[in-house]
Formats: structure tokens, sequence, C-alpha cells
């Protein structure tokens, strides 16, 4: 597990940390209006974008590391096509009105008309980059399920690291607030190149899993694409937890300047460190696929222990972040009264950060057993008709302000966690593994590949029986 977990934090870190360090030099470099701007941008980005990314993917997060534990190894190259192909067509509906009208829903949704026309601007830029993080994101998934993730280190690493920090002081200096934008594109633009670069030259994977990109084989891959789309919306759905989170952020952007400011500093910081669950629920997703159709039992073990760890993690790093409140806000600005309504939420913010890495874990659980749908209902009954209009009543209509908005969703997200855990834990994983072992079998016997799609379609009706059952 954690041969792959490990370099699965380092990566997603590394994905990620270009934008805190981003929104430290818009913060300490360009001014506080700027930083707005950019919060504003990145937020709306990550909603629209990157979490559908995510949750799109999450399909291949369940299905390809349980074709690879089976032997199935054609299928992992199929779904590789079929990820991309998803994303950009869940995308297209989605970007097309960010490219037209991205600053009057900004304005419209009442934010601040100066930042809302920064980040519209500077959406046009960040949009620029994400065919690249696609191809990333897929290859990521394509190694992993093999066992092969320190490829993806070294080029998510060289690109965070080394590349990154370079071009962003150059672009700043040159063109300001919107270098930022660029530098982020040009960055993820040359982390997909040197990953491409690398699989082509080097071929660390299995050759079973990739014969070639041809037009037959494209045509067969995409004959599944509509059952891929079907188990990958559970995943997105998923991801409206993120979604959730950013709606949260539009709502302190109604606070004014300098509180949205302090929300800006807290929504980079959790990210980054959200990184740690959340690479470790990809390594955690891969081991339970891969083990859960021969060893159950082993497959809970695995669960059982990662979380035990992880709670431990969550501690030291809830602790480490409220210990170093001053030099954390001091790396992104050095305005007075922004420190000091960061002071306000710091304690909050630590709980909740415990909190989330539990999320994060309950999470990958869930993905392994394909139980998407089940966490996508969870979270829109608890987040979306709970806790965003608890939000909204405290701190908007009763002006609570940014300590209560973050007390709110630390109560939410511990019901979450006790919701999710009460998923995973009254399933049946035994029916899970017969189901995998049962199809592959039949599939060895008749000679052919497994059929994905008959396998997708009975998984979302094992789903839907179970909601309505629920019910």
């Amino acid at each position: 597990l954690f041969n792959v977990a490990i370099p699965t934090i380092a990566v997603q870190f590394s994905i990620y940390f270009i934008y805190p360090q981003t929104a430290a030099k818009v913060g300490r470099d360009v001014g506080t209006e700027e930083l707005a701007g950019f919060s504003l941008a990145s937020l709306t980005g990550n909603l629209t974008c990157l979490s559908v990314i995510m949750g799109v993917l999450s399909a291949s997060d369940t299905l390809q590391p349980r074709a690879f534990g089976t032997d199935d190894y054609r299928e992992v190259a199929s779904l590789t096509v079929r990820g991309v192909a998803a994303c950009v067509l869940v995308l297209l509906p989605l970007v097309i009105p960010l490219v037209f009208f991205s600053g009057d829903i900004l304005m419209g949704l009442g934010q601040d008309e100066n930042s809302s026309e920064l980040a519209s601007h500077w959406i046009h830029i960040y949009l620029v980059g994400v065919p690249s993080v696609i191809l990333f994101r897929v290859v990521q998934r394509f190694l992993a399920c093999q066992g092969v993730v320190m490829p993806m280190v070294y080029a998510a690493a060289v690109g965070c690291f080394i590349i990154h920090p370079l071009i962003l002081k150059t672009l700043v200096k040159s063109f300001g607030f919107m270098g930022s934008g660029i530098a982020i594109v040009t960055t993820q633009t040359l982390q997909a190149i040197l990953i491409l670069v690398y699989v082509c030259m080097v071929r660390p994977y299995d050759p079973r899993t990739w014969p070639g990109l041809s037009t037959s084989f494209i045509k067969h891959s995409l004959l599944s694409l509509r059952a891929y789309i079907l188990l990958s919306l559970g995943g997105v759905l998923s991801f409206s937890e993120w979604w959730y989170w950013e709606v949260i952020c539009f709502t302190a952007g109604r606070m004014g300047t300098i509180p949205f400011c302090a929300h800006t500093i807290a929504y980079n910081l959790i990210p980054t460190l959200f990184m740690i669950p959340l690479g470790t629920s990809v390594g955690l997703s891969v081991r339970i696929g891969n083990v859960l159709a021969h060893d159950v039992e082993r497959a809970k073990c695995i669960a059982k222990w990662t979380m035990v760890a992880a709670a431990v993690l969550a501690a030291f790093i809830a602790t480490l972040v409220y210990i170093l409140e001053k030099w954390i806000v001091g790396l992104f600005t050095t305005d007075i009264e922004v420190a000091r309504e960061c002071h306000k939420i710091w304690p909050i913010l630590s709980i909740y950060i415990f909190i989330l890495n539990i999320f994060g874990i309950n999470s990958g659980i869930i993905r392994a057993l394909g139980m998407q749908l089940k966490m996508a209902m969870v979270i829109f009954i608890l987040l979306w008709c709970c806790a965003l209009p608890t939000v909204y009543f405290f701190t908007v209509k009763k002006g609570g302000g940014l300590p209560v908005m973050w007390s709110i969703n630390c109560v939410f997200y511990t019901i979450l966690n006790v919701a999710l855990s009460a998923l995973y834990a009254t399933a049946d994983w035994k029916a899970i593994s017969d189901g995998i072992h049962r199809k592959t079998k039949t599939s060895i016997i008749q000679g052919k590949v497994p059929d994905e799609e008959t396998y997708l379609l009975n998984e979302g009706k094992r789903q839907m029986r179970a909601v309505d059952l629920y019910d």
C-alpha cells in the first residue's frame, strides 16, 4: 500500500502546491485585491474543471485496479482511452460558459466587481492548461494501477519545485497578475510533456496493458464509453463536496475583501494538506482493488490500518498547523488586518484539517468498493441540504463571520465522516468480491474480454436497488 500511497502523496502535493506558491507571490508582490482575484479565479477553475476531472476519473480509480488485478490487461488500456474521452465530453458544457460569461457569472453571485473582472481574465488563461491536466491525471491512473508511481513523482516534482518557482518570478515581474496564470499553465503543460516523453521512451508499464493506439482499438474502447460515464457521474457527484467548499468560498467573498483574503489563505492551505489523505486514498483504492477479488479479509485489514495511520498523521499535521500560524500567514500576506482575521479562525481551521483528513480516507475506501453514488447522496443531503443553508443563515443573515462559518463546517464534516464510515462498514464486501471474481471467471471460460458495460450497468442497478431498499 505505502509503496503506492507515499509516492502518490508526493505527486498530489507537487501538482497542487503550485497554487499556494502562486498565491503567496501574488499576495506579497502584487497586492491584496489581486490575491482576492486569484482566489476567486482558481476556485472557479477548480469548481468547474479540476473537480470534474477527478470525479470522472474516479471510474478509473475503481475499474483499472480491478482489471489489472484480474489480469484483464487490455481493459486497462481501454479504460485509459475512455477516461480521456469522458473528461472531454463532460467538461465541454462547463467550459463554454466560462469562456464567454465568467465575469458576469461571478458578479451575479455577489462577488466584488474588481475581483470578478480580474478573475474572468485569469480564467481564460487557466483553461489553456486543462488538456495537460487531463493527460497527466489519466496517465497517473494508468501507471498507478500497475504499481508504477515514481515517474509521476519525478515529473510533478520537477515542475513544482524547479520549473514553477523560476518562471513564476519572471512572469509575475513581466506581466503582473496575469503572469501568475501563464506560469501555472506553463508548469502544467511541462509536467504533462515530461511524463509522456518518459513513458514513451522508457515504457515502465506492463506491455500487455498498452497494445498501442490504432483506429480499431480506439473504436473498441469507446464502445463502453456510455457505461463508463454512467459510473463516473457518481464520482462527479461525490465531488460535490469540493463544489460545496467552493460555494463556501463564494460566501466568504460576500463578507468583504479582508475576510475573503483571510479565507483565501486557509483555502490554499487546506487543499495543499489534503494532498496527503488524497494521495493515500488513491494508493488505498488501488491496493484494495487489486486484492478484493481474491482476499476480502485482507482488503478490510488494509482499509482499517490505513485509517488508523491516517488519523495519527492527521492529528500531528493539525497540531503543527496550529503552532505555525504566524509563519504560515506570513508566507501569504504582510497585511495586519488580514493576519488578525486569520487568527480568529486558526484554532477551528486546525480542527477542520484533522476532520478533512479522515474524510479523504473514507472516500478512498468507498471508491475502491464502487459506492460513489451512495457517497454522492450522503454528501448532497448533509452538505447541500443541511450545512449550506445553516452557513448562509448564521454567516450572511446573522453576520456571524468566518469563525461561525468554519465552526459549522467542522460539525457537519464530522457527521459526514460518521455517515460514510457506516456506508462501507455495513456494505457486503464478500458480495462485491464474488461479483468481480465471477465475471472474470466467466470471461476466462468463454474466452473473451470481460464486458465492462454489462458490469457497470449491473453495478449501477445494484446500487440503485440498495438505494430503493434504503428509502
